[in-house]
């Protein structure tokens, strides 16, 4: 056997091959080998009958890496050893038979002398089977680290999608793996094989986030036509961050639609800056401007201005680059705030009402009074709702709340001898009236929102 044409691409049959190239190696100045083992290796990953030998040579590559490194420098200190990790498949498939013939012509040269052609057939058949029974450990406990590891990942997913703790993975571990003792003591070592480590989860949430973005990648290279929608807030930090969000269509009208990036605007936030933010991730995706359809903004100058905003930036750019295309804008419906401050004019409404349930839960001690006056006379609702002007919904539910509990309220402004405005409009119908329709429009307002 020529063991040196393949100790030069680094499969060692066994230690005699082993020893050769080990050998060998200072004399021909092997300095890069592709595929490699220790003394030991060769018979983990070629004599033995593995379901995988590859994951066993992944799992102990560097360690192998290592022994034979260490053995060449010293045979010959001068020596220096670049490792390449690439494995050859095929090499070792015919190492493997070669051992096997090798060892049965050498250790059972007179195997099967004395028995027949069937008999010879269903020893086979046994040996084959035992062979078989032998994979089939490795397979299962393959087989039970990926359950393992697939379960490891919904679980991360979950915790990701639900903005929890890292540390309430563990917590939740800890009590699976009690109550399956309880409930099924023979799947508790399955259960516990789950990792949900602090690091573990990191790794796996970057793992979900890497195929999640490759997955927008593919499907972002097929789209026809694509739109966008942006939307920039800023968040506890005072960064500024633009939302880009992505919906398209492919050649068989599937449609995609997915988060493309979130850009952090460290300095100003200009038209030119979103711009410049919007360009650089459609260049990262693949994505090129004479696909895209339309572009839906919150309203914002710095988006929608005539002269320097980002949507006038992009129909520039679009027009110099295809003449012939063009795009069209729209204004986000889901933001209210706009859109129904223009034309809606509840201000003499809205107003009053948010006065008075201001002077209700503003102070510690009206607001328990308020509370134990709707105990006593077994209202619907034990209390009134804040609103706040960054939640646009909220008004809607206010609105409603104070609508219930009309009656009660005045009764208690009363009792309590408070003056407001809402007291005194109550007694105009006019006003009425375009209170029952303040509170009517935004609820449907806020049926639709939670719709799209």
């Amino acid at each position: 056997m020529d063991w040196g044409k393949y100790a030069k691409i680094g499969i060692l049959a066994g230690v005699l091959a082993t020893k050769w190239a080990l050998q060998k190696a200072p004399e021909d100045q092997m300095l890069e080998l592709n595929l490699f083992a220790s003394e030991r290796g060769p018979f983990i990953l070629n004599m033995c009958q593995l379901g995988s030998p590859l994951q066993l040579w992944i799992k102990h590559r560097e360690d192998m890496a290592e022994d034979l490194k260490y053995t060449v420098q010293q045979s010959n200190s001068n020596i220096n050893i670049e490792i390449e990790d690439q494995v050859l498949a095929m090499g070792i498939a015919v190492f493997k038979e070669y051992n096997l013939k090798r060892h049965f012509q050498t250790k059972h040269a007179n195997f099967g002398h004395n028995l027949s052609k069937q008999e010879l057939q269903k020893k086979a058949n046994d040996l084959t089977k035992r062979l078989k029974q032998q994979q089939n450990v490795f397979d299962k406990t393959s087989s039970l680290q990926r359950n393992a590891t697939k379960a490891s990942f919904i679980l991360v997913n979950k915790i990701a999608k639900q903005n929890k703790s890292f540390a309430e993975a563990e917590f939740i571990k800890d009590d699976m793996v009690d109550a399956v003792s309880v409930v099924c003591p023979e799947v508790k070592s399955k259960v516990e094989a789950i990792s949900l480590s602090r690091r573990t989860i990191v790794r796996r949430i970057d793992a979900i986030a890497v195929n999640i973005h490759e997955q927008l990648l593919t499907a972002s290279s097929r789209f026809q036509w694509f739109s966008i929608a942006l939307d920039e807030s800023t968040d506890i930090q005072d960064t500024a961050q633009l939302l880009i969000y992505i919906r398209g269509i492919d050649e068989n009208f599937e449609i995609t639609e997915e988060l493309l990036s979130m850009e952090s605007l460290k300095d100003t936030t200009t038209g030119k800056d979103l711009f410049n933010s919007v360009i650089n991730s459609s260049i990262r995706s693949g994505l090129t401007l004479n696909k895209l359809a339309s572009i839906t903004t919150d309203g914002a100058p710095s988006l929608t201005s005539k002269h320097s905003g980002l949507v006038k930036l992009l129909n520039d750019k679009i027009k110099e680059d295809f003449p012939l295309h063009s795009v069209l804008s729209f204004h986000c419906i889901i933001h209210q705030e706009s859109l129904c401050k223009s034309s809606l004019k509840l201000k003499h409404v809205i107003e009053p009402v948010v006065r008075a349930v201001n002077l209700i839960r503003s102070r510690g001690l009206k607001h328990r009074q308020f509370r134990s006056f709707l105990e006593d006379v077994e209202a619907d609702f034990t209390d009134v709702l804040y609103y706040t002007n960054v939640h646009w919904l909220s008004i809607g539910k206010v609105l409603k709340r104070v609508w219930d509990l009309k009656a009660e309220i005045l009764m208690f402004l009363k009792m309590q001898d408070i003056s407001c405005d809402f007291l005194n409009e109550m007694e105009s119908d006019e006003w009425v009236c375009d209170f029952a329709f303040a509170v009517d429009i935004m609820q449907k307002l806020n049926e639709l929102n939670t719709k799209l």
